[in-house]
């Protein structure tokens, strides 16, 4: 389902967690996982406000293996 932020001008499409996890088949996912952006340097420097964007949004880091 894709739905427009209000005052973004962002269009998104919604993924559940496995969906988003998914796209890390094949690869060595690093811990957390798939999480909140903002969480991955939780100590800062956060420079403005989060925002609902932020707060919907999922992200990770793999490496390949070898």
């Amino acid at each position: 389902m894709q739905k427009r932020f209000s005052g973004t001008g962002l269009d998104t499409l919604y993924r559940t967690r496995a969906e988003i996890a998914s796209f890390f088949d094949g690869l060595d996912l690093l811990e957390p996982g798939p999480t909140a952006p903002h969480l991955w340097w939780p100590d800062g420097p956060r420079l403005t406000p989060l925002t609902p964007v932020n707060r919907t949004s999922l992200c990770g880091v793999a490496r390949i293996p070898g």
